[in-house]
Parts: structure tokens; C-alpha cells; sequence
């Protein structure tokens, strides 16, 4: 007995390998493990001071996901990131002693950056620029704009122009909708098809984002309307419908690389094409075409895919790279 509990301590006081550095030491210039005689060595890790062991169990930080540090637009970073500002007030180096009590799981924060219009299409365009849990948004046209706002969950709470009102983002159709009613489109909208140019009846619109004059056409004919819908009806009976138009995701926006590097990638969207710039690379720019929730490319990406994910809106390339 003597001989199993003197062992048993023996094995419960032996050093761990370092859980951040994967028993390496060292991190390199973009963040992952390495020895120390890697020439890329950029940061030694504060974990195991790069000793490689640990003396406890320790667990990864839920607040800063195990990298020890904020950056500039409040997301996790290693202190070596080009956007770091401060260390993780939680934790060392990314991770914590082991507790008896559960952590929480992170929430991640939706996006919501860039060019928005209103469902149906007019002619005001939002755009909003998101920093972490924050959003500001401008409208040329609009007399409330800017307007600020605070995201929790799927929500926007927003002040100053818009103060009082609130918006559920749906990440599936890319939309926000309004407690007053109101819809917003990422991207460029949908579709407006202009009346014809007959005899001109002036309306005014008060709609929930802004006021305006518009222009339709003459009162309908019903009974040209009901021929038509009889006929129509005749047709639909005899010959199956296509089936409806599938979505386009929306990608258009800045994006970054995951965990945190010093690139960051422009992506511009018209329909199912998509054009990738990045100052810092050599294979930029790269071209590439949408189908479903995955995207082909070529040119500086070639042989390259990547699906997209609406909920963590996050890009998972068939490389590996998020």
C-alpha cells in the first residue's frame, strides 16, 4: 500500500506538456507553436515561460479562447498580433488552473459590417461598421443618421437617431428586422422593377425608415386582372412550376484570418462572383464563384474552395484556413 500511494503521488506532481505551446515553447509569427530554433520564433509562450511543461492541470480561457490577449476590435489575439492592446485580465497567457465549476461558453458576436438597403428596395443605403459588440450607421439620406448601437445575442440596441428602436438579425437571409416594422438587406437588395411609363399618379410614402414621393401607374383593370388570373390558373394546371430561385450568400466585407493574423482580405461580391484582395499576400487578387454556401475559386486561390457558415459567419477553406 505504502509502495501505490508513494507512486501514485510520484505521477500526480510529474510535469504536464504545456497545453498553449503543445509542449513546443515558442510561438511563431503567426501564431502558431514552435522550437525555439525556429527562425519565424516570435513570441515565447507565458504559459510555460517556454519551459514546455506545466506543473497543474490547467484549462483554456473561455473570455480570450485560450490566446491571452484583446486586440484592437475586442476579439481574442496572442500579444505578438499586430492589433493587440491588452493581455487577457483572466487568465495568463490563455489559459487557468482547472475548476470544479463548469465555464461558460463563449457567445459569438454576429456581423453585421457592411452595405444594407431597405426590403422593399428605395433610395436610401445604410452602411454600418461594426467594431466588436459596436455598430455605427450612416445614411446620406436619412435625417436621423448616424445612429449607434450595442449587439447582444442576435440583437442591435440602438441610440442617437435611431434611439428607441431595435433589430433582430436573421443570419440565414442576411436581413434585419425592426421593432417598428422595418426591413433591412445586406448587400445590395432585392430587385425593383419601375412601372411603365404611362399616365403618372404621385403618391407620398411615410414608411418606418424615412419619408418619400414616388411615382405609380394608373388604377388596376380587374377585370382584365381576374381574365388573366383565370388563365394563368388553366396554364399552372397543366405544366409544373420551376422551383423558386435559391439564395445567393452574402460575403461581400472585410475579413480576417482565424486565429488572428496581420492579413486582412477585402472580398467583393456582384451576384455569384467574388473578387479577393489582399495588399499583404501574393496571390492576391483571386476570383471566384458561389454556388450554394460554397465558394470555387481561381486565379491567386486556385484549386481552392470554401464554405460559408451564416451562423459564426466564418469562411472554412478546404486547407484548412478559417
Amino acid at each position: 500500500l505504502f509502495i501505490c500511494i508513494t507512486f501514485l503521488n510520484k505521477k500526480k506532481n510529474m510535469p504536464l506538456k504545456c497545453p498553449s505551446c503543445e509542449g513546443l515553447g515558442n510561438f511563431n509569427t503567426w501564431g502558431k507553436p514552435c522550437a525555439a530554433g525556429d527562425m519565424h520564433k516570435s513570441l515565447t509562450c507565458e504559459v510555460c515561460n517556454g519551459t514546455q511543461v506545466v506543473n497543474k492541470q490547467l484549462v483554456k480561457c473561455t473570455d480570450c479562447d485560450g490566446l491571452g490577449g484583446i486586440n484592437t476590435f475586442k476579439k481574442p489575439c496572442r500579444s505578438n498580433d499586430m492589433h493587440f492592446v491588452s493581455k487577457c485580465p483572466l487568465c495568463k497567457g490563455g489559459y487557468k488552473q482547472a475548476s470544479s465549476f463548469p465555464q461558460p461558453p463563449r457567445k459569438h458576436t454576429i456581423s453585421v459590417g457592411g452595405t444594407w438597403s431597405e426590403s422593399p428596395p428605395t433610395q436610401h443605403s445604410m452602411q454600418i461598421s461594426q467594431s466588436g459588440d459596436n455598430v455605427t450607421v450612416v445614411c446620406p439620406t436619412q435625417s436621423w443618421s448616424p445612429a449607434t448601437g450595442v449587439i447582444s445575442g442576435t440583437t442591435i440596441t440602438f441610440a442617437g437617431g435611431l434611439n428607441g428602436l431595435s433589430a433582430t438579425f436573421d443570419p440565414m437571409s442576411q436581413r434585419l428586422s425592426f421593432s417598428n416594422g422595418c426591413t433591412w438587406v445586406m448587400g445590395g437588395g432585392e430587385p425593383s422593377f419601375p412601372p411603365p411609363p404611362t399616365t403618372e399618379h404621385r403618391f407620398e410614402c411615410h414608411g418606418p425608415c424615412g419619408s418619400g414621393t414616388g411615382m405609380a401607374g394608373p388604377p388596376p383593370d380587374l377585370f382584365g386582372a381576374m381574365a388573366g388570373a383565370m388563365n394563368a390558373a388553366v396554364k399552372a394546371s397543366s405544366f409544373p412550376q420551376p422551383p423558386p430561385m435559391q439564395q445567393t450568400i452574402c460575403v461581400g466585407g472585410t475579413w480576417s484570418e482565424f486565429p488572428p493574423t496581420q492579413h486582412s482580405m477585402q472580398i467583393s461580391q456582384s451576384g455569384d462572383n467574388v473578387t479577393v484582395v489582399c495588399p499583404t499576400q501574393s496571390w492576391s487578387p483571386a476570383t471566384g464563384v458561389i454556388s450554394g454556401t460554397t465558394i470555387t475559386f481561381a486565379g491567386g486561390l486556385n484549386g481552392l474552395s470554401a464554405t460559408f457558415d451564416p451562423m459564426s459567419q466564418r469562411l472554412s477553406f478546404s486547407n484548412g484556413c478559417t
